[in-house]
């Protein structure tokens, strides 16, 4: 199957939080707060629609960052997803090796951590799970 070919733009909360937060709901997860979204976001664009969107933190002290909240579209076709998903993390990656990062982290959840897997990150744990709690 051939790759879409895709855009990125960086994330924009007046433009895309909407749409990632009904992107969050249809897959069943808790959308979260735009404020705890990194400056470091990206959004893939396939055919004219966002398909993909991804953030990255980075650690200020150790060169250590995280891939978070990888959503798709729901309504785009899955190879614009799976491409906006590859897109959207490679660029952020790019992004943090540029800036001296020299390990990055990521969480996912199936077909994320399949991606993940085929991106070279090696699985630390095969039972471990990821809490949040508001403090």
């Amino acid at each position: 199957m051939k790759t879409p070919p895709v855009r990125l733009e960086p994330f924009d909360r007046e433009r895309h939080y909407d749409a990632f937060r009904r992107w969050c709901a249809a897959h069943g997860v808790a959308a979260p707060d735009a404020s705890w979204l990194p400056p470091a976001g990206a959004v893939a664009v396939c055919a004219g629609e966002p398909c993909a969107a991804q953030w990255l933190y980075m650690d200020a002290h150790v060169g250590v960052c995280q891939l978070v909240w990888l959503t798709t579209n729901p309504d785009a076709p899955l190879p614009a997803r799976a491409a906006g998903a590859r897109h959207t993390a490679q660029a952020l990656l790019s992004c943090a090796k540029d800036r001296g990062y020299t390990l990055a982290m990521a969480l996912g959840r199936r077909g994320t951590d399949r991606l993940y897997a085929r991106m070279g990150f090696l699985a630390n744990h095969d039972t471990m799970k990821q809490r949040f709690k508001r403090i």
